[in-house]
C-alpha cells in the first residue's frame, strides 16, 4: 500500500467520523431547565425574596433524609392547618424524573416522603407560604 492509499484511508475515515458525530449530535435532546425561560427570569426576584424571606426565620424550615426517607420538618411556630405549598424533586440531568408533591404536614410539624425509587443528584425545591408570606428552600441531595 502505498502512501496515496495510506492518506486516502485516513481522510475517508475522518470524514466518516464527522459525519456520524454531525448525526449523533443532531438527534440528541437538549432539553431546557424551563420552557419558559424568559418568563422565569422576569419572576426571580419573587424568588429572592421568598428566599429572602427564609433566610430571616428564627426557626428554620428542615430537610433530611434517613433511611429512604425524606423529612421536612416544619418550624414549631408555625400552624399546619394553615401552611400550604409544594415540594419539586428537581433532577438537572432529565426533566422527566422530576416530581412535584404538596406540602401535607402531620400534627408533629413533620412530612416524610418515601424516596427508596429516587436514584441520582437532585434537588429539593420546597416552596410554601404561611399567613400571607412566602418561603422557598432548596437543598442538593444525592440519592
Amino acid at each position: 500500500m502505498n502512501w496515496f492509499n495510506r492518506m486516502m484511508l485516513v481522510l475517508l475515515a475522518f470524514i466518516g467520523l464527522m459525519v456520524y458525530l454531525i448525526v449523533r449530535s443532531s438527534r440528541a435532546s437538549l432539553p431546557l431547565v424551563t420552557e419558559k425561560y424568559y418568563e422565569a427570569e422576569l419572576k426571580y426576584q419573587d424568588q429572592i425574596d421568598k428566599e429572602h424571606n427564609e433566610k430571616t426565620l428564627v426557626n428554620k424550615l428542615e430537610i433530611d433524609t434517613l433511611a429512604n426517607k425524606l423529612k421536612i420538618i416544619l418550624p414549631t411556630d408555625f400552624n399546619v392547618n394553615e401552611v400550604s405549598g409544594n415540594i419539586k424533586f428537581y433532577f438537572p440531568a432529565d426533566d422527566s424524573k422530576d416530581k412535584n408533591l404538596p406540602l401535607v404536614f402531620a400534627e408533629n410539624n413533620i412530612q416524610e416522603i418515601d424516596i427508596k425509587d429516587l436514584k441520582g443528584n437532585y434537588t429539593i425545591q420546597v416552596e410554601w407560604s404561611y399567613q400571607g408570606k412566602s418561603y422557598y428552600k432548596e437543598k442538593k441531595i444525592i440519592f
